[in-house]
């Protein structure tokens, strides 16, 4: 009896954790360094997600090539964030600012953590309606 116990707690466990690294749900389960390639110009994004200890993350994102920014190298996007009801990571103030023009975009964009590990970057116009991310370090 003492073994089938233990052996419905270890599934029970096991269980739940694959449902929370499926769903997302935490700050720190979007913490990291992700990668990417951008499907409309074949750029290279680098996202970094730091967690601010407050139930917020910061994002920051290099892109080799900014398309908003006229084919500009120089750019920078961030913004902060927070996990919502849907255990997705929201994110009002995403902002892309040019450097050379000085240019800024302001969208919101949705980042959801995916079964297979990935994270799914889902935004407005002008954006790229969908990058998937791969974590290449936490």
């Amino acid at each position: 009896m003492k073994n089938i116990l233990l052996m419905a707690v270890a599934l029970f466990m096991l269980g739940t954790s694959l449902i929370s690294r499926a769903g997302g749900g935490t700050a720190n389960e979007f913490v990291g360094l992700w990668e990417a390639v951008d499907p409309e110009d074949g750029s290279h994004l680098m996202l970094s997600i730091t967690n601010n200890n407050d139930g917020t993350v910061k994002l920051l994102v290099y892109d080799t090539f900014w398309s908003r920014c006229n084919g500009s190298s120089r750019g920078i996007a961030q913004g902060t964030g927070e996990i919502s009801a849907e255990q997705s990571l929201k994110v009002d103030d995403y902002t892309v600012t040019c450097f050379e023009t000085g240019d800024t975009v302001k969208v919101a964009i949705t980042l959801t953590r995916n079964s297979d590990g990935t994270l799914s970057r889902t935004g407005a116009a002008p954006l790229v309606p969908l990058i998937i991310y791969h974590q290449t370090s936490k």
